[in-house]
């Protein structure tokens, strides 16, 4: 296990295996080790069941990997990034209100723009969609909404993410969707509005609750 923007091996850090099949009797139980100084730790697990890692260490964000299929491989890495956790902000044009796309494209780096960073700020365009070249730091497959995620005008007003503070009045970004790309890439979809913009678009487009 290694520090995903030094490299450098994480010593005492725990990794758990989990299988899915929890219902089976006959299904393997969870594994769990501690690594060591070089950042490895070993541990048996069943390669013929679906399973998913747990891996969290002091003052780094745990990581999950995404449920999946059996993976025979005998030796695998697992990156770990520092706290805290990030924040993403999403500035779109004075006065937009509308459908906003957050297109989260797969990067190749481990790193976010540069090491240590954790506050990130895309420009969405001036029909509503923002292209963020996401590491695994933002993009993480467990999460339909990114968390972090709020908003701005160009002007500074904030757009907050909407939640139980936020009015049906108030201009918020409120989650309609999240769709999946074939090569792994997703976007997600806001409507920028009251609650009334959101009710208007989800009737308009079929996305009702």
């Amino acid at each position: 296990m290694f520090d995903a923007e030094s490299g450098k091996p994480i010593a005492g850090a725990k990794v758990e295996t989990y299988y899915l099949y929890v219902l089976d009797p006959f299904a393997p139980k969870t594994a769990s080790a501690v690594t060591n100084d070089h950042g490895e730790a070993e541990m048996k697990v069943a390669v013929h069941f679906p399973r998913e890692i747990d891996a969290s260490a002091d003052g780094f964000i745990a990581f999950r990997s995404p449920p999946g299929p059996p993976a025979p491989d005998k030796v695998f890495n697992l990156w770990l990034y520092r706290l805290p956790q990030p924040t993403v902000e999403i500035v779109v044009p004075n006065g937009y209100r509308g459908r906003l796309d957050i297109v989260w494209e797969r990067s190749n780096s481990l790193i976010q723009e540069e090491p240590g960073k954790r506050r990130f700020v895309f420009h969405a365009s001036a029909n509503g969609i923002a292209q963020v070249k996401a590491s695994p730091l933002l993009l993480d497959d467990q999460l339909f909404v990114f968390a972090g995620t709020s908003g701005r005008y160009e002007n500074g007003a904030p757009i907050p993410q909407a939640d139980y503070r936020v009015g049906p009045n108030d201009i918020a970004l409120r989650w309609i969707d999240v769709r999946w790309v074939d090569n792994g890439d997703h976007r997600t979809i806001y409507v920028v509005g009251t609650k009334s913009d959101e009710d208007q678009y989800r009737l308009a487009s079929g996305h009702l609750d």
